[in-house]
């Protein structure tokens, strides 16, 4: 067998367009999930808890809590109703906030949101030169999600800050 040649066919390699290989379609069938999944934010349920699901902010979280302690105000504050919504990138809440002082205030507001006794989510929120003795409504955020609000409660803490505003900016922690 030596000295005889081989010869190689080119026409034997023509390869099949790239449309009609299996593993093609596999990749577009991936890239159209994912490009699905994206625009309907991932999941096909609601995000929003239900209408049943608004709360009012409740009893207090420590059971060695005074009886005279009210979980709804801190610092001349007060929380009123408030309602919960799971929005794409986490928890949304509004609330209505109450200034019990007679002096324009500025607030720093966190909702802790407590389920049989663990902490299930935080919201941070701010009021900006709220008058004294008026409401506003507040909304606060975070990255948690709530599954769902049975036996969920609530512990409101504020951050204040008296009459430090000057040329319509107030600063907490000015003094």
């Amino acid at each position: 067998m030596t000295g005889q040649k081989y010869q190689f066919d080119h026409q034997q390699l023509k390869r099949k367009p790239i449309y009609s290989r299996w593993w093609f379609w596999l990749i577009v069938g991936f890239v159209a999930v994912i490009a699905i999944a994206g625009v309907t934010g991932g999941n096909s349920t609601n995000n929003s808890l239900s209408k049943s699901d608004t709360a009012t902010a409740g009893s207090s979280v420590s059971a060695d809590a005074k009886a005279t302690d009210d979980p709804n105000e801190d610092d001349g504050w007060r929380l009123g109703d408030f309602t919960l919504d799971n929005v794409q990138f986490g928890l949304s809440v509004d609330g209505r906030v109450t200034n019990e002082q007679d002096v324009e205030r500025t607030g720093s507001f966190t909702l802790t949101f407590f389920q049989n006794d663990h902490v299930v989510a935080t919201t941070n929120g701010f009021a900006n030169q709220v008058e004294g003795s008026s409401t506003v409504t507040v909304q606060s955020f975070s990255t948690d999600k709530l599954a769902s609000t049975a036996n969920l409660i609530v512990a409101f803490q504020s951050i204040s800050d008296e009459g430090a505003c000057s040329s319509g900016w107030c600063w907490l922690g000015s003094g």
